[in-house]
């Protein structure tokens, strides 16, 4: 089965069958910062961001997203069997692209952070956590593509700022 695929039928599974995390465990947050392109995805559980009053607060982007707490603790177990808990470390992710690193994972569960960060390297071993990342992070923008999102944006222009954005790319 293909690695999505088997990410979206446990996120299903987990979502129909087990029981709603509750307490500290329900603050789930899950990160992906890629360095070179300052790309920040971020994918959150209900418990940690009430949904209904984020997506009605002005912001300055549109990089987190919320999911039902269920979807969000399967995520981040498909996350730790991929290879955080192999690979990873405790603490926060590093902040720039240091040492070769081009991007991360941080993890935030209960109050505790911890980050997988795969380092570049031509060993089997790095070759194999290189593999098991890069599979669960395609799989992680996939399902954060998939997931609905609004922005609250103060627009003056109105409807002047969809003419706006046609003439941007049509030049």
């Amino acid at each position: 089965m293909k690695p999505l695929l088997l990410l979206i039928a446990l996120l299903g599974f987990v979502a129909s069958c087990s029981s709603t995390p509750t307490g500290e465990d329900a603050l789930m947050r899950v990160t992906l910062r890629r360095y070179k392109q300052s790309q920040t995805f971020e994918l959150v559980s209900e418990s940690h961001t009430d949904p209904k009053k984020y997506y009605s607060t002005l912001r300055q982007d549109a990089n987190r997203k919320v999911l039902p707490d269920r979807s969000m603790q399967a995520l981040v177990q498909g996350i730790r069997k991929a290879g955080l808990d192999s690979f990873g470390q405790a603490g926060p992710a590093p902040t720039s692209a240091k040492g070769g690193i081009a991007s991360s994972f941080e993890i935030e569960q209960g109050g505790s952070l911890s980050h997988w960060a795969p380092r570049p390297g031509s060993g089997s071993e790095a070759v194999k956590e290189q593999q098991a990342y890069f599979l669960i992070m395609n799989d992680f923008l996939k399902i954060y593509s998939q997931t609905e999102s609004f922005q609250f944006v103060r627009n003056e222009k109105g409807s002047q700022i969809f003419d706006d954005a046609k003439l941007k790319t049509q030049r």
